[in-house]
């Protein structure tokens, strides 16, 4: 069995990531996490508004990234990071201001050194044959942490 990072340090990598400036400024949410799958939370307003009442599209990608990382990263080694190293986003509707947009990640495949996970934003609380959002596909690499100097 792989040494895995404990819940303690999963939650530290948490609170340092939510706390990235950017992340901040966008008020990204993590609502869930497991292995293997996560529920974020965004809304839209004045930091995410793109224009029009509308939520900024380049703002839910960061997002997308952000849930993809959360369900990864219970699934690596101790001693490893994840980076994207390839992603697709399909904008598919506007989301407007009002009800938050909730994030789903789940991983489809996880090898030794790729994972693929897929993410959907739908407006909380609507019907799941209601359309999404958006849809995405992230690959990340697993990697070696590097020592900070």
């Amino acid at each position: 069995m792989a040494d895995r990072y404990t819940e303690e340090e999963l939650a530290e990598f948490n609170r340092r990531m939510l706390a990235h400036p950017f992340h901040e400024y966008c008020g990204i949410e993590l609502l869930s996490q497991d292995a293997g799958s996560a529920i974020c939370l965004i809304r839209v307003d004045d930091n995410t508004d793109g224009g029009g009442g509308y939520l900024h599209g380049g703002i839910l990608y960061a997002a997308f990234d952000m849930a993809a990382f959360f369900a990864v990263m219970p699934l690596v080694e101790r001693g490893h990071w994840v980076r994207t190293h390839a992603a697709t986003f399909n904008l598919i509707r506007a989301a407007r201001r009002g009800p938050p947009i909730e994030l789903r990640a789940r991983v489809d495949y996880a090898g030794r050194r790729t994972v693929f996970v897929r993410v959907e934003a739908r407006i909380q609380g609507e019907s799941e044959d209601t359309a999404p959002v958006a849809t995405g596909s992230i690959t990340k690499s697993i990697v070696p942490t590097s020592p900070v100097k």
